[in-house]
């Protein structure tokens, strides 16, 4: 690492519900502060814990898809990105924050919450590759405190904080980065078994792209044609955009118009199994 700069070349995305402007310029304020020459990206907005899990995998096909292998070789174990992702939905609930967790795919770190749906879809296209951390943050802050990497009052006020993605997210990037998380007196966590993390079907809207294309959780396994085989007009399911590598997820299109505004669908809600020219989202083998 450049001792003046550690972090340069290293792209960090900040994606978040809270995603005013003081919130954001808070967290990139916090990132750009402790990670000294990365790049820290504009806040990516999402409100919906589907939305995230597909953008979660669109960001590991950008930055880490095989093909990228050839032509723009890494060293071994090298990270040149890393997420920091958050959905805080409580929902009535009176637990003042959400747990994090972390993994490492490829030249990718993703640290994130996932208490809800997402890592769902990662788990989909990755889960025989990688392997999820989750952290119970006293015993983080305490093994913090510990190596005299924060004081006890900050570790008091970070375990009080209502604001974790501000307050732990990024020093959890930062000691990450670092490799604290190996060696002597790693970094604690534990492993989060990809059985524990919660699945999504097949049929749900996880995104809609700005032409109101419908991306869904579906898995494409090679059985939907693409959209350049789909004639003016005409309402199919395709082989979208978004996934990882070979993978890709299936979207719900009307060629030349669009799909979610004649169906009224949005982020979260079921895909309708019939279209309007009779073809079935279940009449072809789905993940």
């Amino acid at each position: 690492m450049n001792r003046v700069l550690p972090y340069l070349g290293i792209d960090v995305t900040h994606i978040d519900n809270s995603h005013d402007g003081p919130t954001a310029t808070r967290i990139h304020g916090r990132l750009t502060r402790l990670l000294p020459g990365a790049h820290v990206s504009p806040t990516v907005p999402t409100a919906h814990d589907i939305e995230l899990a597909l953008t979660l995998v669109d960001k590991a096909d950008a930055v880490a898809n095989t093909w990228l292998r050839v032509g723009s070789p890494l060293n071994p174990g090298e990270i040149t990105h890393a997420v920091l992702s958050n959905i805080a939905v409580r929902r009535g609930s009176n637990n003042h924050c959400v747990q994090f967790g972390y993994l490492f795919f490829r030249n990718l770190l993703i640290v994130t919450t996932w208490g809800g749906r997402e890592l769902s879809l990662l788990k989909k296209v990755i889960h025989q590759e990688t392997a999820v951390q989750f952290f119970q943050i006293p015993a983080v802050l305490a093994w913090a405190v510990n190596r005299g990497l924060i004081t006890k009052e900050h570790a008091k006020h970070i375990n009080e904080s209502q604001f974790r993605t501000y307050d732990f997210g990024p020093f959890a990037v930062k000691w990450l980065l670092d490799g604290l998380h190996t060696g002597h007196d790693p970094l604690p966590s534990e492993d989060l078994p990809w059985s524990e993390v919660p699945s999504v079907g097949c049929g749900i809207v996880a995104q809609i792209d700005s032409h109101g294309n419908v991306k869904t959780t579906g898995l494409d396994r090679g059985q939907w044609p693409k959209m350049s085989e789909v004639k003016d007009g005409k309402h199919s399911f395709i082989r979208g955009s978004s996934g990882l590598d070979e993978l890709r997820f299936i979207e719900l299109i009307i060629k030349g118009a669009r799909a979610a505004d004649y169906y009224k669908l949005s982020v979260g809600q079921e895909v309708p199994r019939r279209v309007e020219q009779n073809v079935h989202l279940n009449s072809r083998r789905q993940s």
